[in-house]
């Protein structure tokens, strides 16, 4: 996480449930959300990457 604020991600959001920790970050349009479970005691890590514009938006609409 340090080395994504280093690059000027802003942490917005933190959650945490039983087995998983969830932190969402945004940069300009982007939104990246982390989440790191630990499912019978395994850890691992998921990423996701979200874009948030007008032309996004548009795209998303047409394919409906």
């Amino acid at each position: 996480m340090s080395s994504l604020r280093e690059q000027r991600w802003k942490v917005t959001e933190r959650r945490t449930h039983e087995q998983a920790r969830l932190t969402s970050l945004t940069k300009g349009s982007w939104v990246l959300q982390v989440i790191h479970r630990t499912p019978d005691g395994d850890d691992y890590l998921s990423l996701l990457a979200l874009r948030n514009s007008p032309a996004c938006e548009k795209a998303a609409g047409e394919s409906n």
